[in-house]
């Protein structure tokens, strides 16, 4: 019998995410005669061991440890498979918890002269990734990196809530993909929220055994694959969801909600909004922060109030005060970000990145005209439209952005630059006319 997901052995915290298309596995296997009842079409068990052994690939592929399986949820046949046909199964990670995976696998029938294909079966199959001494160990964490692959994760949770019995709704098969996660409108089951408060209980206990203060246990909720280190703090109102990892002597909380995030050592969270996103070590977030999908702070990285953050990295020791807005951005290291400083990096039909090189200093209210590079050690002007590269160590200010400082020349070899050379007449407010590069 497969051991207890919720119980992995190892308290290191899971590895880094992966994609789905690092488990992704397909095997094509040729229907002989000794596959196939009377009627000349394949055994269903044939199928079925089709399935867990390529489902299982793909479980060990993306967490490269041994797996076993712990269920199938229900194995529908669409169509039979001929003598002489081709099946082709394909099998990709859903969704990673603390130390379970949901694999997803379809079989197609495929005629091989004319190659034409048929959906012969799906299933749905969970694994448990097991260490040397066969116990549950942590798994990555799923970095889902396409629309598609997004709502296969989020249809993923919905099942598994109605595998451990409490989503009746799911259970019957009536929870829309999109919306799995959300509180479903049921009525109050108070044998359920007993349960649910027992089971509560013994997480935050194992937590607490482990060297993690809880100020207020009754007003912090964790999810069983959660991961704490060790001297962390985590203040009430605090909810850690899904696969998220907490590093050691971290700050979390109060009224933080993180959901299957990574926070490295001594990083302090306060009254923020973590999804799916990366801390490094030392970080501060908040208050009133809001880091969506694909976030990343470098170590000693700071954003403070009201900064937002999505697909975009802030470089080590960069800082992000205040109020503003970072999209599809790369920030370097030490860069300033001042107050009111958005990225417009949506053009009404596509996204485009923006580049803040090493050092350099966004003033306050500047709108970065995506795609845009401004390099390193340069600088804007408070309220700038900045619709064109700005190179390294050049200063612009205006609507739209002027040059007024030229990037210091390059020293000359064998000589220094003389003092004032690098500021010829009619340099200032020169028009900003350097192309995107």
């Amino acid at each position: 019998m497969p051991p207890d997901p919720d119980t992995p052995a190892d308290a290191d915290g899971p590895p880094e995410p992966r994609p789905p298309s690092a488990s992704a596995t397909e095997t094509v296997n040729i229907v002989f005669p000794g596959d196939t009842n009377p009627l000349g079409t394949i055994f269903g068990g044939r199928v079925m061991q089709f399935i867990d052994q390529v489902a299982a690939m793909a479980a060990q592929r993306h967490c490269r440890r041994i797996v076993v399986t712990v269920s199938m949820d229900a194995l529908e046949f669409k169509a039979p498979i001929n003598i002489g046909e081709y099946a082709v199964v394909r099998a990709v990670v859903n969704r990673a918890w603390r130390s379970s995976m949901e694999v997803e696998v379809t079989v197609d029938a495929e005629h091989p002269l004319t190659g034409e294909r048929r959906r012969s079966a799906e299933a749905f199959l969970t694994f448990v990734a097991l260490d040397d001494r066969h116990r549950p160990v942590a798994v990555p964490p799923l970095r889902p990196e396409t629309d598609a692959e997004w709502a296969r994760y989020r249809a993923a949770e919905a099942r598994r809530t109605a595998r451990l019995g409490l989503h009746p709704a799911a259970a019957a098969g009536r929870v829309d993909p999109d919306t799995a996660g959300t509180a479903p409108a049921m009525p109050a089951d108070p044998h359920r929220d007993a349960d649910e408060r027992d089971r509560q209980a013994r997480i935050r206990e194992r937590h607490r055994s482990a060297g993690v203060r809880l100020v207020d246990p009754d007003h912090t909720w964790i999810d069983p694959d959660v991961v704490i280190g060790s001297g962390t703090v985590i203040w009430p109102g605090t909810h850690l969801r899904g696969t998220t990892a907490i590093g050691r002597d971290c700050v979390v909380g109060p009224n933080t909600w993180v959901a299957d995030s990574r926070v490295a050592d001594r990083a302090h969270v306060w009254y923020a909004v973590l999804d799916h996103a990366t801390i490094g070590e030392g970080c501060g977030v908040g208050p009133f922060a809001h880091l969506r999908p694909g976030a990343h702070l470098e170590a000693g990285a700071h954003v403070g109030n009201f900064g937002e953050i999505k697909n975009a990295t802030l470089g080590a020791g960069a800082r992000m005060g205040h109020f503003g807005y970072l999209g599809d951005a790369q920030v370097g290291a030490g860069a300033n970000i001042g107050a009111g400083t958005v990225t417009c990096n949506y053009d009404g039909t596509a996204k485009h990145p923006t580049v803040i090189g090493r050092g350099a200093f966004i003033g306050s209210d500047t709108l970065l005209v995506a795609p845009v590079v401004v390099g390193e050690g340069a600088r804007t002007g408070a309220g700038s439209v900045v619709n064109r590269d700005v190179p390294a160590g050049a200063t612009v200010v205006g609507v739209p952005a002027r040059l007024l400082r030229p990037a210091p020349p390059a020293e000359p070899p064998g000589g220094t630059v003389a003092p004032g050379d690098g500021d010829p007449p009619g340099a200032a407010h020169e028009d900003l006319d350097l192309g995107r590069g």
